[in-house]
């Protein structure tokens, strides 16, 4: 959507130019051809309407463009959450393997103790559901913001 709407803002360059281009003309003109009539006016007016359409699609690409860091960054987010499950998944069937005649396993004291810095299941459950609703927003308003770009490139 932010390409297509990119090659629509580059579709307006050359109308652009060609306008500017008949006002420059117009306004070189001297003595008796120098007028002031409806064809001068509808070209500034579309000059007008050009450079509006031109600001309205830089609005919709500089959107798009702030919508795919958002998406990219709750992406890494997502990655990262998924590859700490990997590891402690990873951990907890070694874990699962050990017995008490394993080698290089030794009796602690307090060996119920929660570490500090660990984190609790319903932590860790909060933070997934929060970084999977965050990607869910974040899709939701690409959808919305590709079909903003559509009906401008449309208008």
């Amino acid at each position: 959507s932010k390409e297509e709407t990119e090659r629509a803002l580059a579709a307006t360059v050359l109308p652009l130019e060609v306008t500017a281009e008949c006002l420059n003309l117009r306004e070189g003109r001297r003595g008796k051809e120098l007028v002031s009539d409806p064809v001068e006016a509808e070209l500034k007016k579309e000059v007008e309407v050009i450079d509006g359409a031109q600001r309205i699609l830089q609005q919709c690409i500089d959107q798009a463009f702030e919508q795919l860091c958002r998406l990219q960054e709750a992406r890494q987010q997502l990655t990262i959450d998924l590859q700490d499950k990997i590891e402690a998944l990873d951990v907890d069937m070694s874990c699962l393997s050990l017995t008490m005649r394993s080698p290089e396993i030794s009796l602690k004291p307090n060996p119920t103790r929660v570490p500090p810095g660990s984190t609790t299941p319903q932590q860790w459950e909060h933070f997934s559901r929060y970084n999977v609703a965050r990607a869910k927003e974040e899709m939701q308003a690409s959808v919305q913001i590709r079909e903003n770009n559509i009906i401008t490139r449309a208008q």
